[in-house]
């Protein structure tokens, strides 16, 4: 063989060499990348039944939220309903001593002639047993 032939045939297997190394690097890069995704995948499906319970932890909390509005409105509700009873019965009570009831909201000059007493029995009972 010519020394040329020798020559190129060296350089073909150097350069042959040197693709054979970044192939051999290009696979590695690969298998990581895969090693990658399998953990991102794992961890995903991990995080996922989370996201689940989180997503129907927030549903009950909407249906507690609008359980409480509902309670809110019959609550203030149940206040009106307590005041005019208190202002009819307070126009009971001045009836019977003379003196003119006034409505919620409606401002006289005159002092009613006798309040409802606030310790009734059963604001006597409530106030026992929160204590």
């Amino acid at each position: 063989m010519s020394e040329e032939t020798v020559e190129k045939t060296s350089q073909r297997v150097q350069s042959s060499l040197r693709d054979l190394g970044i192939i051999a690097r290009e696979l590695l890069k690969g298998s990581r990348s895969e090693e990658a995704l399998m953990s991102s995948a794992k961890q995903f499906a991990q995080h996922e039944g989370l996201i689940e319970s989180c997503t129907l932890n927030v549903s009950k909390l909407e249906v507690i939220s609008q359980q409480l509005a509902l309670h809110e409105e019959c609550m203030e509700q149940a206040l009106s309903n307590v005041e005019d009873l208190e202002w009819k019965l307070n126009r009971i009570i001045n009836r019977t001593a003379g003196a003119p009831a006034s409505h919620p909201g409606q401002v006289t000059d005159t002092p009613k002639a006798h309040p409802i007493p606030r310790d009734t029995p059963l604001e006597h009972a409530a106030s026992e047993e929160a204590n």
